[in-house]
């Protein structure tokens, strides 16, 4: 058993207690034997939840490495801070450990940083109409749509909801729902102001990143016409360094609306580190499945005379990570050129890789392809198996010449059966 002990004679909190078993636990961290004390400063202030949070947090990591924390299992929580509260009451170990602790095996099953994101666009044809659209997405895979009538959710997936409750998610739409109303009316009573010219567009992105070992970060920025206007840190709007005259008047305003922005900035830091803890826990079925790629050859339009572009087809596999390239023998061919890995409708990803080659060097080439789902052994299909130019002539010019011979002699045949018969009487 390991008790870290953090001492405060603040009042504010008198002493926490966090249990941690597990056999990993003892011999990664049990160096200095089997329980070990970790101690924070005393201060003689009371120490909010989120300020306790953040230097509990940081000497956590300072002390031990977040791998050995994510590898002990969480039996307990902290003591109650007054008498009353639960085991597990707001300032006890869920909110107190660094965001997603307690899930670090769920981060360990995915192998890149993972994003939550929201996507507003406000469209302002006129004076007097205006169009909301909104999605949101799980690293490039939506998850929900928006009504922007209604301002309800649209779930698209049996898992979007994650372990949010009903009362949540409604308390969450009317206030996406009535922050994207005065987001219209901010924009549209300043037109002149801030010399808009109808009609026009303005996005907003907004969301968190979650990284193994690192604290979740929070975003928002807000672009006009496809270019950035400015972006939201902390509790304040910062323009952008290209954003002209324009930019600094919108954040002067927006940097106003202080009630909001602290709102912004819980639901960033707080709510959409724990949404999207809960949706990879909601929906790892279908986020950890494993398809396996489809792949094949063709050419593409001929580079020049004497030529070819060969093209590697790699289809319907899930994860997205994947290695294609053109391979000559055992070597990796350096004209191989990888294009973008694009979505397809059901969550698979399709990719192909090029590569031009003079006609008489395709013999020998190759191309491989490297995914999980493949348990380590890679498609590899060979150029001259597709294209070989025996196979060609077999496969095209004998049947021809077969055709041909076929016509020639059922037209022997019917002219034999048509010939006029001799019958001794003079022909006229």
């Amino acid at each position: 058993m390991l008790i870290f002990t953090v001492c405060s004679n603040s009042g504010f909190l008198g002493q926490f207690f966090i249990f941690l078993q597990s056999a990993a636990c003892h011999s990664r961290l049990g160096s200095s034997g089997p329980e070990r004390h970790l101690q924070l400063p005393e201060y003689c202030v009371h120490w909010a939840p989120d300020v306790l949070q953040a230097v509990l947090s940081e000497k956590l990591l300072e002390d031990f490495h977040q791998e050995d924390l994510c590898s002990c299992h969480i039996t307990g929580c902290a003591a109650p801070a007054r008498a009353g509260e639960g085991p597990c009451d707001p300032w006890g170990l869920p909110a107190i450990l660094p965001q997603g602790l307690e899930n670090c095996t769920l981060y360990k099953d995915f192998q890149e940083p993972i994003t939550f994101r929201i996507i507003l666009t406000a469209s302002f044809y006129n004076r007097a109409r205006t169009q909301n659209q909104g999605s949101a997405w799980l690293g490039q895979l939506q998850t929900h749509g928006w009504d922007s009538k209604t301002g309800a959710f649209i779930f698209l997936r049996p898992w979007s909801r994650g372990n949010f409750s009903n009362e949540k998610f409604m308390e969450l739409e009317k206030l996406f729902h009535s922050y994207s109303i005065r987001f219209l009316q901010v924009f549209q009573d300043h037109v002149s102001q801030w010399q808009l010219e109808y009609p026009f567009q303005v996005q907003l992105e907004g969301g968190c990143e979650l990284h193994l070992g690192e604290v979740s970060v929070g975003f928002v920025h807000i672009g006009y016409q496809g270019s950035d206007l400015m972006s939201f840190q902390n509790t304040s709007w910062w323009p952008s360094p290209k954003g002209g005259r324009r930019t600094e008047e919108v954040c002067t305003l927006f940097n106003r609306f202080y009630v909001i922005n602290e709102i912004i900035h819980t639901l960033l830091s707080d709510t959409c580190p724990q949404f999207l803890l809960g949706l990879l826990d909601a929906g790892k079925a279908y986020l950890k499945r494993q398809v396996r790629p489809e792949a094949w050859l063709s050419t593409g339009p001929s580079p020049g005379p004497g030529r070819l572009l060969l093209v590697c087809h790699v289809s319907g596999f899930y994860p997205k990570p994947v290695w294609v390239t053109w391979m000559q023998g055992e070597q990796e061919h350096q004209g191989s050129r990888r294009g973008e890995v694009l979505p397809h409708a059901d969550g698979t990803w399709y990719l192909q890789t090029s590569l031009d080659v003079e006609a008489r060097e395709a013999a020998g080439l190759s191309c491989r392809v490297r995914h999980s789902s493949l348990g380590g052994q890679d498609i590899v299909l060979y150029w001259e198996q597709h294209r070989p130019v025996g196979l060609v002539f077999l496969a095209v010019v004998v049947p021809l010449v077969l055709l041909a011979g076929l016509a020639f002699w059922l037209w022997k045949r019917w002219k034999s059966h048509w010939r006029p018969q001799c019958t001794g009487l003079p022909l006229e």
